[in-house]
């Protein structure tokens, strides 16, 4: 009966511990299906799950902030970065230059950027001197600048060109705050952790967040240098008439007149610059011209021996080439063939 007992409590005793685990299995599958604000009232079991709160976290921060960024975009000022090219002619460069330098302090602006060359060169009568600036000026000023431009020198061209960056501005502006928002609570969990794997999990998320934020920062700031600040890029030459920009209508006089001067002109400063190459490269003429003076005369000296040669050959006299004939009075004489049978007759007698 004892063994019976005992036999039965154990079965109980197996059968309780079998349901307790069964209840405890359900339980920890119905918390992993809680929302993320029972999460973070909760401990974190694993780093999953932390990863997937946050991300949820960052969404729900973002769809906050929809409805408040096009209302920041409806009352944000226009956010316009202007850009300007000139070309520009001047007849007295130094003192242009001065005046640009002082006009840029004068209106709160910098120059960022100047480049000169003094176009100095043995070849020309003048030194065509140019320069190109790179000037940033309080985007609020800009037009009393390009005014005094126009006032101390002849522009050719001008362009310009503005953009729109509110949008752009506006965007990264919102999400940056949603990513200081996901930093505070970050900084929140942190504080809450209790194990050192949450924690090294935590920091690792926050460096990050914290790179984007620093990052987002530096574009704010450029953005905001760039809309405060248009930029001047001039082109400057130095000439000694200006080009004329507005043509008017003339009469044939005044025509004949100005081509008839600006053709004078033109002579003048041809035969100028042909009297200064010639008096630059005469050193070259002089060596060229010692050079050819030799040749010539070694052509010559070797001309005059080689015609020397041939009149001493004609003025010999002549002496005609004798040829040796053999002697025919001594040699004797063929005879007939009846006159040697005669002798040979006369000889046998």
């Amino acid at each position: 009966m004892k063994r019976i007992l005992i036999t039965v409590s154990m079965v109980a005793v197996i059968w309780g511990v079998f349901l307790t685990g069964c209840g405890s299995s359900s339980d920890y599958a119905s918390s992993e299906a809680m929302s993320y604000e029972s999460a973070v009232e909760t401990n974190y079991d694993t780093k999953a799950e932390l990863g997937m709160a946050m991300e949820d976290a960052a969404y729900e921060e973002e769809y906050d902030m929809a409805p408040e960024e096009q209302a920041e975009l409806g009352s944000v000022d226009r956010k316009l970065v202007r850009n300007v090219n000139l070309s520009v002619e001047t007849e007295g460069f130094d003192a242009l230059l001065v005046s640009l330098e002082g006009k840029v302090s004068e209106l709160g602006g910098y120059i960022e950027q100047m480049n000169i060359n003094n176009g100095s060169s043995y070849y020309r009568t003048g030194s065509y001197r140019n320069a190109s600036i790179t000037a940033r000026i309080p985007a609020d000023k800009l037009d009393s600048f390009l005014e005094s431009v126009a006032l101390n020198s002849n522009i050719t061209y001008r362009g310009e060109h503005v953009q729109d960056v509110t949008l752009q501005y506006v965007d990264v502006q919102s999400h940056l705050e949603a990513l200081r928002a996901q930093q505070t609570r970050l900084l929140e969990l942190v504080e809450q952790a209790e194990t050192v794997e949450e924690l090294v999990f935590l920091e690792g998320e926050l460096t990050d967040v914290r790179y984007q934020i620093q990052s987002l920062e530096s574009s704010l700031r450029t953005m905001n240098n760039q809309v405060s600040y248009a930029t001047v890029e001039m082109d400057i030459e130095e000439v000694t008439t200006y080009t004329p920009v507005v043509e008017v209508k003339k009469t044939a006089g005044q025509r004949i007149k100005e081509g008839f001067v600006h053709s004078c002109q033109s002579l003048g400063e041809g035969i100028s610059e042909f009297f200064i190459s010639f008096v630059i490269i005469l050193p070259y003429l002089v060596l060229w011209g010692v050079i050819l003076f030799l040749v010539i005369f070694v052509i010559r000296k070797c001309s005059k021996r080689h015609k020397k040669r041939v009149q001493a050959m004609y003025q010999q006299p002549y002496v005609p080439t004798v040829l040796k004939v053999p002697n025919q009075m001594n040699q004797p004489q063929p005879q007939p063939q009846d006159q040697r049978e005669e002798n040979h007759d006369t000889g046998n007698m």
